[in-house]
């Protein structure tokens, strides 16, 4: 679905190259290619140069991971950040045929977009939302991966206590000036109940490694504060076994690949864990949360 909306509102004018638009062709100045080259790092994009037969190319500015319980709507409210330091009047969107979008929702420059999508029907959507911002002086592409799940219909896990809080995952240095950590959102799972559970996995494992990141069970007392301590000494969240009265700790990763700009970027996440007790299938839902750089959330 193509959709093109018009704004009155914008955020202040780009100081950087535009990107000029001439008989449909997308054309850099070397000025500006030189310029763009010497950006390259802090922008955290490889800003390949347009040639005169091909567009510029989309940046990735969003992920959303999101599992919906079976008597939940399959509604998604993707988070994106308008693109920094620009000057823009007009979004152009298409999403991918299992994700139909309902409606846009702007509100002030310094605050992030928020696109409805709704599951158009599948059990499971791993989805590519295209945009692009148009300006008096260009267009600039980007783009969001969203995963959608609907959970099996069975009951909810209760007597479980769950508890999150933020913490950091440190990256290999890579020579640049990209991020030097990854989001990590550990839970602590404990078990209330007088018999043992088995995590199964979140409802979208796959999807969410491949498009959020990694999910291990980890010693906290251990954990040295790495990703590389993470992917060597963690264990798979499927198959954990939790005995009565003791609690297991999850790290979830977010972008360690640093695929999300610097300047800007948005990750959204709902994971639900599925769980087995006494051979029965269990849901355990964790909250919504976002996480928002360089924009504020709505």
């Amino acid at each position: 679905m193509n959709r093109e909306l018009n704004l009155s509102t914008s955020t202040e004018a780009w100081s950087l190259p535009r990107i000029a638009h001439r008989g449909g062709l997308a054309r850099l100045t070397a000025r500006a290619t030189l310029l763009l080259t010497g950006l390259a790092c802090l922008l955290n994009t490889a800003l390949a140069q347009p040639t005169p037969d091909a567009p510029p190319p989309a940046r990735l500015i969003a992920l959303h991971y999101q599992d919906v319980l079976a008597a939940e709507e399959g509604i998604v409210d993707l988070f994106l950040p308008p693109p920094p330091l620009v000057e823009w009047n007009e979004l152009s969107y298409q999403a991918e045929g299992c994700l139909v979008i309902e409606d846009v929702l702007t509100g002030p420059p310094d605050k992030a977009i928020v696109v409805r999508l709704a599951m158009a029907g599948p059990t499971a959507c791993v989805a590519r939302v295209d945009l692009v911002f148009s300006g008096k002086d260009g267009s600039w592409p980007a783009a969001a991966q969203v995963a959608v799940t609907r959970m099996p219909d069975v009951p909810r896990l209760e007597g479980i206590e769950v508890s999150e809080q933020d913490a950091r995952a440190a990256l290999p240095w890579n020579g640049t000036l990209e991020r030097s950590h990854a989001t990590m959102l550990a839970v602590r799972v404990a078990n209330t109940l007088p018999v043992p559970i088995t995590l199964v996995g979140l409802g979208n494992g796959q999807a969410f490694a491949e498009l959020m990141g990694g999910a291990f069970v980890y010693d906290p007392a251990a954990f040295d504060g790495s990703y590389a301590h993470l992917q060597t000494r963690g264990v798979a969240v499927e198959g954990a076994v939790v005995a009565p009265g003791e609690a297991v700790h999850l790290g979830l990763v977010l972008d360690p690949e640093r695929r999300l700009p610097t300047l800007a970027g948005t990750m959204t996440f709902r994971p639900v864990l599925l769980v087995e007790v006494e051979g029965e299938l269990r849901t355990l839902p964790f909250p919504r949360a976002s996480r928002a750089w360089g924009v504020g959330l709505p």
